[in-house]
């Protein structure tokens, strides 16, 4: 699943391609569904067609990351409409030169282009054509993705954005972050992973953010240190970071707009990394179930508390 940094370098390259352009036509595979949201936030399940529909003539006005949601916020005079799409396991936007073929049509490359098409840039599930002459399309393997159309007011207060303080946000300082761990009971690897806890957190960098500060993935809040909850904090800053300098992780299915993937995955250090050398110590890394998750840490380096 794209987390905060694969959802950030998606959103960044976004605001570079799209942003104050104007959609004039769109297309959408028939199966997907979406969310419209009605006067008063109550959702109503509909072809992913009609919610496209009601954004031809809109430009995009604002594009920004929420947690691991995309928010695209459009314009058309004075009419606003939020358009929120949250990756889920397999979706990615791609951009650029695309065309309808066949019939019933459906969307192909323009262009020979070896990243676009790629395999796993290939399940292309709708798109947007643009004033540009581009394309901006969603491709999703499984079809999981959540979409969701709105105002404004009726998307902020439907709960889909109801979000703990996402993880790299300058407002969460150490003392914040203090006092939202300790709050919880629960082992510390399914806290971070809680959105409502803190936004923007998965499988993949908790196992590194745990690795890095020495900490066990089943040890509770209540149980670490003032040291210890200091090195997660710094850990989560800096392993968010590098991440999206190296534009995100491709493990499985992530592509940036442009259909490439990302560089963190050669730098990881414990993720997916069972059986091998721990990059500290030496130790084989080790795996362990937390409920539906799957945890990825040194025995050694990160030694649960007696």
């Amino acid at each position: 699943m794209p987390e905060l940094p694969e959802v950030q370098t998606i959103v960044s390259d976004l605001n570079l391609k799209a942003l104050g352009k104007k959609i004039t036509g769109v297309w959408a595979d028939p199966r997907c569904r979406g969310t419209f949201l009605e006067s008063g936030g109550k959702g109503k399940s509909v072809e992913i067609r009609k919610l496209l529909e009601k954004l031809k003539g809109f430009g995009f006005s604002r594009i920004e990351r929420r947690g691991k949601n995309i928010l695209f916020h459009l314009k058309k005079g004075r009419t606003e409409l939020d358009f929120l799409v949250h990756p889920k396991m397999t979706g990615h936007f791609l951009f650029g030169r695309f065309q309808l073929e066949g019939k019933p049509p459906v969307l192909r490359p323009a262009e020979n282009d070896s990243a676009l098409t790629e395999k796993k840039n290939g399940y292309l599930r709708f798109g947007f054509k643009l004033d540009s002459g581009d394309f901006l399309v969603f491709s999703d393997l499984r079809r999981f993705a959540k979409i969701i159309l709105g105002s404004p007011r009726d998307l902020e207060g439907s709960g889909h954005l109801a979000l703990g303080p996402d993880a790299l946000s300058p407002e969460l300082d150490l003392k914040k972050f203090k006092k939202i761990i300790l709050a919880e009971r629960r082992n510390i690897k399914s806290v971070l992973l809680d959105q409502s806890v803190l936004a923007g957190l998965g499988n993949i960098y908790t196992d590194e953010i745990l690795w890095l500060a020495g900490v066990h993935p089943l040890v509770r809040p209540a149980r670490l240190s003032e040291e210890a909850l200091k090195a997660i904090f710094s850990a989560t800053k800096r392993v968010l970071k590098q991440s999206i300098r190296l534009r995100g992780t491709s493990f499985s299915d992530f592509r940036d707009l442009l259909g490439r993937p990302g560089g963190y995955l050669a730098k990881r250090r414990v993720y997916k990394r069972a059986g091998e050398a721990c990059p500290r110590c030496g130790q084989p890394i080790s795996r362990l179930k937390i409920g539906s998750r799957t945890a990825h840490f040194c025995p050694n380096c990160q030694r649960p508390l007696p």
